[in-house]
This record gives C-alpha cells, sequence and structure tokens, in this order.
C-alpha cells in the first residue's frame, strides 16, 4: 500500500507530528511525503521517507502522477484540491480535520467533488464538519502521542512545585493565555510557558512584576519540559483535539485544563485529569493541584501513537475495499469529466464573510454549500449553481458577483443589517451604498431581507425586496437548569448589543449570577465592581446548548437587532428572554410581548425591575415560550420557501 502525505504550511504543528507518528508506526506501507514551503524541509527529511518539494497545483498534480499512490492524505489547502483536478484519474482521498471553529481557507471553504472521506481528529472536529459539509462521509480518528518519547518519569518531591504549559503563546483568548497567567501569578508554586511568545507575555510579566512565571522558548525536544514539571495546565478554550494535552498525560502529569472539547470528551473528571467548565472552578482545581488534595491516574488514557495508526490501516482497508479475506478490490477512480463537471452540480451557492456568524446561519436553510469571497469564484466555476446567494455585500465582492453573472447564475442579495441600517458604524452605510448601487444596475435578480419593515422600505424606494425571514433550523428541548437565578447576556458583546447596562442590570438581582461570552468594553462594569462569569467562546452545541438552556433568564436588550438567534433558542428550550421591540421574534403574542419587552433600554433599573418579574413567572412562561417559537418558526420557514421558489422559478 501506498500512502502520500502533504504539507501545506511552512511550520511544523501537531497535524505534521501525526504524519511521523503514521510514518514511524506503519509497517508494509509504502509512506512518501510531498512539501509546499523550505521552512519545513528539515522536518520533512528526518521523516527517513521519499519526499517531494512541490510549487504549484500543476507541480503537485505532476508529483502524484509520477509517484502513483493508492491513497491521499491532506488537510485544508487549495493548492492539493486544484491538485486533484487535474488528475485524469485521482488515488482514495481523505483530508484532515482538525479544527472546532472555522477559519478562512480551512476545509470546510472548497468544494469537496475530488474528496472521498473526511477524518476528523474529535467529536468536536466532525460536529464543526457535519455542520458545513452534511453530506460527506467522516470518519474520527482521535490524534497520537508518541509512548515512546513521552512517557512517565519519577523525580524527588520539592517544597514548590513547577507546572507548565506548551504550545502556541498567542495574544488573546485563543489559548487562554492571559486567563492562565492571571490564575497562576498568586500562586505558591513556579509556572513555565514553553512556546514561541507571539503574545509578548514575557514582556507583559515583567511589567506587571509576575515573578512565579517564566516565558521559555519553543522547543523540538518538549519532552524534556515535562521532564521538569510537576503537574501541567491549560486554559485553552477550544481544541480540536488538544495534542499538549495529551502529551502530559502520557508524561503522567497531573494536570488541570479547561473544558476545550476535543481530547475532554474522551477524559473522566477527577480520574485523568481535573476538567474546569469555568473560571471559578479552573482556580479552585489549581488550588487543589497544588496542595495535593487530588490523585489522579493521567496514564490511564491511552492516546498512543500505535493506537492511533491501528485505527488509521483499519480505515484505509474500508477506503481501497478491501475485503475480509485481505484480496484488495480495485478501487472506483472518478473519471475526469466527474473532477470537471460540464453541467450543474448544486442549486444554491452561499457567499458571505467567514466571520458573519449570524448571516451564514441565516443562508445556511437556504442553500446548498457555503464558500468564503476569496473561494468563491473557483466555486462558481467548478460547481456551477443556479443561483449565487450573497450574504449582505462589500464593494470587495463585486468580481464575484460579475463572475456569477458571466456564468449565467441568478444573483441574490440578503441584507441582514438592521432597519435602522446601522448608523453604529459608517462603514456599513458604505456598503449599503455599493449594495444598492449594485442592485440599481440589475446586478441582482432578486433581494430579501428578514426585516419586514426592511422590505417594504426598499421596496418603497424602488428596489423590489423581499420579506424572507431567518429560520432556526435545530430541534431543541429543555436544558437541565443551573443551581440557583443564573441571567444569560451571551453573543457577541459589540456596542450595539447594550452589554454595559444589561450587566448592571443584572447585578441589581438579588442573588443573580451574570454569564457572558465576550465583552468589548469592560471599563464600566468594571469600575462599578460588577460581577459576572465569563465562559469561553464555544460552537453551537451540546455545551452551547446547555449554557443556554440553563439559564433562568437570558437578556437580548440588544439597540439594533433583526431576528437574534439566542432569543430564538431561548424560546425553544423553553427560557424566557428580557428583550425590547427592536427584536421582532416575540410579536405575534401579547403574552409575551406584555412579559418580557421593555423598551427603556437605557435604564439598568428599569430592566432589573422586569428581570425580577420575569424570574418570578418562569414556570408559567416557559410552555408559552415554546409554542411561540414553534408556530413562528413554521410559518417563517414556509414564507423562507415560498421565497426560493421564486428564485428557482426563475432558472426554469
Amino acid at each position: 500500500m501506498k500512502v502520500l502525505y502533504f504539507i501545506p504550511f511552512p511550520v511544523i504543528g501537531g497535524a505534521e507530528l501525526q504524519i511521523a507518528y503514521l510514518i514511524k508506526n506503519g509497517p508494509g506501507i509504502s509512506h512518501i511525503v510531498a512539501y509546499q514551503y523550505p521552512e519545513v524541509e528539515k522536518f520533512v527529511q528526518s521523516l527517513g521517507v521519499p519526499c517531494h518539494r512541490v510549487y504549484s497545483p500543476a507541480s503537485l498534480a505532476r508529483t502524484i502522477d509520477g509517484v502513483n499512490p493508492q491513497i491521499i492524505h491532506f488537510y485544508h489547502s487549495h493548492v492539493m484540491y486544484q491538485a486533484l483536478r487535474r488528475l485524469p484519474h485521482r488515488p482514495k482521498t481523505y483530508e484532515l480535520v482538525h479544527n472546532r471553529l472555522g477559519f478562512e481557507g480551512d476545509s470546510t471553504c472548497y468544494p469537496k467533488i475530488c474528496t472521498d472521506y473526511m477524518v476528523c481528529v474529535s467529536d468536536d472536529a466532525a460536529e464543526y464538519c457535519t455542520s458545513k459539509l452534511p453530506a460527506m462521509p467522516t470518519i474520527v480518528i482521535p490524534n497520537g502521542v508518541d509512548t515512546n518519547v513521552f512517557k512517565p518519569f519519577s523525580k524527588a518531591k520539592r517544597d514548590v512545585l513547577v507546572g507548565g504549559f506548551s504550545g502556541r503563546l498567542e495574544p488573546g483568548d485563543g489559548k487562554g493565555i492571559p486567563q492562565l497567567i492571571d490564575a497562576i501569578k498568586d500562586l505558591p508554586c513556579k509556572f513555565e510557558l514553553v512556546g514561541k511568545d507571539y503574545g509578548a507575555y514575557e514582556k507583559n510579566i515583567k511589567e506587571r512584576g509576575i515573578t512565579n512565571i517564566s516565558v521559555l522558548p519553543h522547543t523540538a525536544n518538549i519532552a524534556d519540559a515535562y521532564r521538569r514539571w510537576d503537574f501541567f495546565v491549560s486554559r485553552s478554550p477550544a481544541e480540536g483535539f488538544g495534542l499538549s494535552i495529551g502529551e502530559a498525560l502520557a508524561c503522567g502529569l497531573p494536570s488541570v485544563v479547561y473544558n476545550c472539547g476535543g481530547i475532554c470528551r474522551y477524559l473522566k473528571h477527577g480520574v485523568h485529569a481535573l476538567i474546569a467548565n469555568n473560571d471559578d472552578e479552573f482556580r479552585s482545581y489549581l488550588s487543589q493541584m497544588i496542595s495535593g488534595e487530588v490523585r489522579l491516574s493521567p496514564t490511564s488514557a491511552d492516546f498512543s501513537a500505535a493506537t492511533m495508526a491501528k485505527r488509521y490501516h483499519e480505515f484505509y482497508d474500508r477506503l481501497l475495499g478491501r475485503s475480509q479475506q485481505g484480496v484488495i478490490l480495485k478501487p472506483t477512480r472518478l473519471a475526469a469529466s466527474r473532477v470537471a463537471p460540464a453541467g450543474r452540480t448544486i442549486d444554491r451557492l452561499a457567499v458571505t464573510a467567514e466571520d458573519w456568524h449570524g448571516v451564514r446561519r441565516a443562508l445556511a436553510p437556504v442553500t446548498d454549500r457555503y464558500s468564503s469571497p476569496a473561494q468563491a469564484v473557483s466555486d462558481i466555476r467548478s460547481l456551477r449553481p443556479k443561483v449565487v446567494v450573497f450574504g449582505c455585500y462589500m464593494p470587495s465582492w463585486e468580481k464575484v458577483l460579475l463572475e456569477a453573472r458571466k456564468q449565467g447564475c441568478k444573483t441574490v442579495l440578503t441584507w441582514h443589517a438592521s432597519y435602522i441600517l446601522n448608523e453604529f458604524d459608517h462603514i456599513n452605510r458604505e456598503w449599503l451604498w455599493h449594495a444598492h448601487s449594485a442592485c440599481k444596475k440589475k446586478l441582482f435578480d432578486f433581494v430579501s431581507t428578514p426585516h419586514k419593515g426592511l422590505a417594504e422600505t426598499w421596496t418603497h424606494f424602488g428596489i423590489q425586496t423581499d420579506y424572507q425571514p431567518n429560520v432556526l433550523d435545530v430541534d431543541l428541548k429543555p436544558r437541565a437548569p443551573l443551581p440557583g437565578i443564573n441571567i444569560g447576556i451571551l453573543g457577541s458583546g459589540q456596542p450595539w448589543k447594550n452589554m454595559d447596562c444589561q450587566i448592571v442590570a443584572a447585578n441589581m438581582v438579588p442573588g443573580a449570577t451574570v454569564h457572558i461570552q465576550k465583552l468589548v468594553h469592560a471599563q464600566a462594569v468594571d469600575i462599578l465592581g460588577c460581577k459576572y462569569v465569563r465562559h469561553a467562546h464555544i460552537n453551537s452545541d451540546d455545551a452551547y446548548y446547555d449554557l443556554v438552556g440553563g439559564m433562568t433568564v437570558n437578556m437580548v436588550v440588544s439597540l439594533s437587532e433583526v431576528y437574534s438567534y439566542l432569543a430564538a433558542e431561548s424560546l425553544m428550550m423553553g427560557v424566557p428572554v428580557l428583550t425590547t421591540s427592536i427584536t421582532p421574534i416575540l410579536r405575534g403574542d401579547s403574552r409575551l410581548t406584555e412579559a418580557m419587552c421593555c423598551d427603556r433600554f437605557e435604564d439598568p433599573e428599569e430592566l432589573a425591575h422586569w428581570l425580577k418579574c420575569i424570574i418570578r413567572r418562569k414556570e408559567e412562561l416557559a410552555p408559552i415560550c415554546m409554542k411561540h417559537i414553534a408556530d413562528t418558526n413554521k410559518d417563517n420557514k414556509r414564507l423562507s420557501s415560498e421565497v426560493v421558489e421564486r428564485w428557482m422559478c426563475a432558472n426554469k
């Protein structure tokens, strides 16, 4: 069996280490590595297998054709995607998914007409993958650790424990380094942060006068660091897998980790590690760890590279069609005409910015595939959609719009900004100007918006606009409530979300715990001494819905809102919301608008009064909330499908 691995990036990380482990634990397999950048050449040559430097999709296609592998392994590569399309016949091909959060250029951003399987390193990665590519075959194979290198070690006891974290020391909350520093700085221990210091943490620590934390450079021999440490800590809020956690456990290090998904799905709290769900738990577990109050069995979790390789070999048999008798059946290969289809392959392609999560979610039920603006021209040419649906519009997307027209696609503009035209940021008015200019040039065949008043306004001013309400495309049941009174103020934390006023109001409710995810400007609430629990960003999965559904009430008192998925999801799980007339989700049921709709969004005292009333009536309001959103969602699905039908009829 011959397998070709492609390394598309100029840095060595967890995905590249897994390739090394597969080669090391793959007897009977002929391994070949192709790579694109000279920065990884030394690593590739150390693998001891044939290697080929490629420079372009054409160069990679020639390499594949020359070595003739049976299987191709790659991840996040537009270069490989373009190379596969050049092959008249291709090997079996799978892509590795090691992210649970989307990013520009990841594997969900280009078509899968040349990919047979998506191999995901965790259940979280699989949930992300299937949410974006529901038709793709998917298998979960957790990452592995070289247990010949990462293994338990003994050391003498010492009075002052030394702990550490290894990984990418990036700025911001991505790896939770600021929160980790704040949690460690006053504890009676020494702590080492090992990795490339992208966030300038060494300077920050010195300026703050923190003496028990040091920053050490990235090292290829990270196992030496684990041998120095008495314990391991990770505050990373979200991981596709979390390889450093697996390495620490394999070394037998007692560990405190944040519930980041990925590897945590396979760990048992109190047995393999201490797993914290919020910062209060995180700090408490750290104190318990340092004081010696807990005993763990880290090595009882098996994440060995040998086990991982065995699972891949079983997958290869399935991929190649091996029978139970061990006879290899002839692989099915796609003909060139299927790689570059002459006809249309999908009906509706969505185009919008990668990080506009609400817009992407609004488009998902009415389109077949998503494409980022950077990839959209290529996708339009290869997929030949009947309709291209734009989620809002920016002047830099004009080339995408013109390509769609050139290919004979019908074009749709959907507008998701608020009825008051987003007065909060001048750039939104500029985008609106460009969108209207394109409409007046007849470059869009249809225009729609999920706001009824805006649809009527634009139609009045000469742009025929359909009202196309958003649809909640999940079926949620009530979740276990968190103990006590809990008020959720969740979401993006942008200024128009009115976060300061809501946090102040929630703090005025006696005995309430206030939960947030993001807060762009914290100065006002912090100087007032407001208390809140900050949760890491999580995808719309069970963990997120457990949080939203566990609240006593959720606040959606925004200054600008078109739909609010947070409000709709809360209602579906029987959690009342406090909102204003700006959020149209409650309209149609006077019982809810009278009980949960306060227009004094600027007055914390008034909001606190309404919160107390809602909390007292929660049990009465819960069934009304669930029935209202079920009826509303049913009507919205009907209205939205009627608009989509008009798009499609225009193609007949």
